[in-house]
């Protein structure tokens, strides 16, 4: 056992943290950190392997400086906030509470593609995959801005850190210059503690916020987890209490509606008011590494921006664009706001119909259309390369936008049930494993009806290979990238992560592409 694990384990005895002896905590040389795994017995569902006191985790609430960082309920404010409670702490070296638990913290930061331009150990590599990364759906997060005011996410950490964090901890110099350990202030520390929050922190309650939880992070992530944190998020965001506390009565006075009340008092044998849980939710096999989820939707392009990694397969992954963007795209001039208006207002009026008509159940069934639900706006290709229902509307629209309003459903519902008279024969020829001609009956088709089907199936051709052009090094859409991320060397670890989202998102692309480019050709054979 390694000494950053005993430290660990003996924080966690000081501090009451209770860890199942089923499971035991170990180095990992993958992660530069520690993971955690079954030992010889079998660990059955809703099991009870960690519990962490509450007043245990690290927030902005039980830190050294608690009272005086400012407290943001929830996000990148929430964030800076609590790096700056896990710095001050890592200043206090020995002297700090959270020692032991800080001392099982990966040595170097997560390697986030917010720090790969500046980051000076192996920053060639990091402005090499930022520039595979160029349009993919990580370097959209990365861009994004973080505020009304424009501003990248790393420019509001550096303006943070200079006009709020360091100032802040300067005023304070005595809580965290009790130990010859700190070296003083440094923008690089901050940036540290930042990834640490980045990467592990969780959303506890309504009263710590944004936390580290000791141990509960320490649990790696996969889709397929078996364990999960178990907090009760409705407590008083002045004191923390589970149950009915003095907060809620004063509340109550002042206000007589209706409103949601925590329970009076704790049953006989509930620790929630006391613990949070990582608590199984599936069986776990012995000698077996056991994991959390860091979130069952997320993206590889949200998990490399927030954790620094990705999986070898992520059904979460889609590409998408705005209506601008699209528009951009497919124009060959540019779009006047008029010309937009216009294009907004009648995709209101067919996502409406799609709502309240037959083409809903013609939509569900397609191969190469993804009914993502009434209430989902992306104009997206998801990772089988099947586009979004809202794109698939929106590219309609394009193609019918010259044309009357009136019967605008019956059109919609014909050109959607013509599709489907396609995509059906083109399965049956698949199955044949023949060739000649799409057998569709010529006598149920418009020629109106097949120009749009074709017009759409070729902007849906566009889209995709307009986004393999844009994305990755300029001129690089025709390279094999496989062949090209075999003979990078494993010293350079974030241009193989930035190639292989992009052989991911291309990928997608390609066969999204396929798909179309053969409904086409099955239309011009009866066209």
């Amino acid at each position: 056992m390694s000494n950053q694990v005993n430290i660990l384990l003996d924080w966690c005895t000081a501090n009451s943290v209770h860890l199942d002896p089923r499971i035991s905590i170990v180095e990992s040389h993958e992660s530069n950190g520690i993971c955690v795994y079954s030992k010889d017995s079998f660990i059955p569902p809703e099991t009870t392997l960690v519990k962490i006191p509450k007043d245990a985790v690290l927030s902005t609430r039980t830190c050294s400086l608690a009272g005086i960082i400012p407290i943001i309920p929830f996000g990148l404010g929430a964030q800076l906030s609590l790096a700056v409670a896990l710095h001050v702490e890592m200043l206090r070296g020995e002297s700090s509470r959270w020692y032991g638990y800080i001392r099982s913290l990966p040595n170097k930061p997560a390697d986030l593609p917010l720090f790969w331009a500046i980051n000076a150990c192996g920053s060639l590599d990091g402005l090499e995959a930022l520039s595979w990364l160029r349009g993919t759906e990580a370097d959209k997060i990365l861009r994004a801005p973080s505020s009304g005011n424009g501003a990248s996410t790393l420019e509001e950490i550096n303006r943070y850190y200079h006009d709020v964090a360091e100032p802040l901890l300067l005023r304070h110099s005595g809580v965290w210059q009790c130990t010859k350990a700190h070296g003083g202030l440094a923008l690089k520390d901050f940036y540290y503690a930042f990834s640490m929050v980045s990467s592990r922190a969780f959303l506890v309650d309504a009263y710590h916020g944004l936390a580290m939880v000791p141990v509960a992070d320490a649990f790696n992530h996969v889709v397929e987890n078996n364990v999960h944190l178990e907090s009760d998020f409705n407590v008083c965001p002045e004191c923390g209490a589970l149950y009915e506390c003095v907060h809620d009565r004063d509340e109550h006075d002042e206000d007589d509606g209706d409103h949601d009340r925590r329970p009076p008092a704790a049953t006989s044998g509930d620790e929630r008011d006391i613990f949070f849980e990582m608590v199984s939710n599936a069986g776990i096999p012995s000698h077996s590494e056991i994991f959390n989820t860091y979130g069952e939707r997320l993206t590889n392009a949200e998990l490399l921006n927030q954790y620094g990694f990705i999986l070898d397969v992520n059904d979460n992954d889609h590409l998408s664009w705005t209506m601008d963007e699209v528009l951009h795209l497919l124009s060959s001039e540019p779009v006047s706001r008029q010309d937009k208006d216009n294009v907004l207002r009648r995709f209101r009026e067919v996502s409406s119909i799609l709502r309240h008509s037959d083409a809903t159940s013609l939509l569900s069934r397609s191969n190469i259309i993804h009914f993502l639900g009434s209430d989902n706006n992306s104009f997206s290709i998801n990772s089988e390369g099947v586009v979004s229902h809202m794109l698939w509307t929106l590219l309609f629209v394009l193609s019918t936008r010259r044309q009357p309003e009136t019967g605008l459903q019956a059109q919609l519902l014909a050109v959607l049930a013509l599709q489907e008279q396609f995509e059906l024969s083109l399965a049956e020829e698949d199955d044949d494993d023949g060739g000649g001609e799409v057998a569709v009956d010529e006598t149920d088709v418009g020629l109106a009806r097949l120009r749009v089907l074709l017009d759409i199936a070729g902007m849906v051709v566009t889209l995709c290979r307009e986004r393999k052009r844009l994305s990755g090094k300029p001129g690089s859409e025709g390279l094999d990238l496989s062949e090209l991320m075999e003979g990078i060397p494993s010293e350079l670890p974030r241009t193989h992560l930035a190639l292989s989202v992009l052989i991911g998102e291309r990928s997608i692309l390609d066969s999204c592409a396929a798909a179309w480019e053969s409904l086409a050709d099955g239309i011009k054979t009866i066209a």
